[in-house]
Formats: structure tokens, sequence, C-alpha cells
């Protein structure tokens, strides 16, 4: 290691002394770099103008518990929402993925594919260019109606232009209902996506 490298541990990465020689023989530990996750509520995402997502909010019956939802439709194709903000001054310009939070009025276990894409702009860039490759995930649903789903993450998401730290990114998520896989006859109700992404 060369001596001018600093590593800061928080507190998670205080190891018990017993566990010290297991983690520092595999070196790969201290060289990760550090995965950072931004929370996109519902109420962030608009609906796109074509094919686009609708708004709703519901409360529970029981506790009352209050929720804004996208809901996405098994329309027989995608429907969209969107989403716009410059990315954090810690992002190192890499690939990100995806994870979706979602429920459904329906106790049927069946499917929602939920995919992402995603374009980055700088200064002086043109608003109107292409999204990039999308990148989708299947997620089962619970088979109680409004139980929480969580999907896994997408597979690696390549942003489209030349994404960087304080850059303006498009973000552009869809349900493919008309797509094989996604099975489930309601409507999908999202409540959040996690952006992952990786600092330098």
């Amino acid at each position: 290691m060369p001596y001018n490298t600093v590593i800061v541990f928080s507190a998670f990465d205080i190891l018990a002394a017993a566990d010290l020689n297991s983690n520092f023989a595999n070196l790969d530990y201290l060289n990760n770099k550090i995965n950072s996750q931004i929370i996109i509520p519902a109420s962030a995402w608009y609906p796109s103008s074509t094919l686009g997502a609708t708004g709703a909010a519901l409360e529970m019956t029981t506790n009352r518990n209050n929720y804004n939802f996208l809901d996405f439709a098994d329309s027989g194709g995608n429907v969209f929402a969107e989403c716009i903000f410059p990315m954090p001054s810690d992002y190192g310009g890499g690939t990100i993925t995806a994870q979706f939070y979602w429920v459904a009025n329906s106790a049927s276990g069946n499917s929602v594919i939920w995919a992402i894409q995603a374009v980055s702009r700088a200064d002086n860039d043109n608003l109107d260019v292409a999204f990039g490759t999308q990148q989708s995930v299947t997620d089962a649903n619970k088979t109680t109606a409004y139980n929480l789903n969580i999907s896994d993450a997408t597979p690696a998401v390549t942003i489209a232009g030349t994404p960087a730290a304080g850059e303006l990114v498009n973000w552009r998520i869809f349900r493919s209902s008309g797509t094989a896989g996604d099975n489930l006859a309601a409507t999908a109700r999202l409540i959040a996506v996690a952006i992952n992404y990786t600092r330098p």
C-alpha cells in the first residue's frame, strides 16, 4: 500500500480483532470503491406526456398510513414516468443499478417487469437527446394485496452522454406490461426507486 494512501473507516468498518486476519487476507476488502444510493419517491417522478403513468394517493384502512403512488397500469404496452436531477458531487461517472419499491391491490403471485434508462447532459448540451440502453428487472408480486415488493437490482445501466458529477440526468422508468414475463393483471403502484452508484 503506498504511503500516501489514506483509509477512512466508519464505525461499521471497525472490526473485532478476531476478524482482522480473515479480512486483511483479502486486500480487495480495502480497495473496493464505496457504494452510494439515491432514493427517489413516487412523488418526485412525473408521468411522461406520451403513454404516461398516473399519480394516485391512498390511505390504509386501519392505521391511516398515507402513500403517494405512481400507477403503472396493465395496459399491454409500456407505461412511462421520468425524473430529472443533477448527479451528486461524489458520483464517479460509472454505471448504475436500480431497485423498485411497489405494491399491487392483488393477491396474485404473477410478475411485473420494471425498466430504467437515462441520459446525462453537461453545460451547453442539447436537451433533445436519446436515452441510453434500458435495463430491466422482473419482480413477483407478494400474494397479499398491498404487501410491499422490493425488486432485485437491475443489471448495470449505462447512462447515455458523458455522465459525471454535477451533470443533469434525465431518468425514465417504465413498466413493460406488453413484454412476456409481465403477467400481473393489475396496476403496479410504485412507491420509490433506489438508484445505486459508485463513488470513485
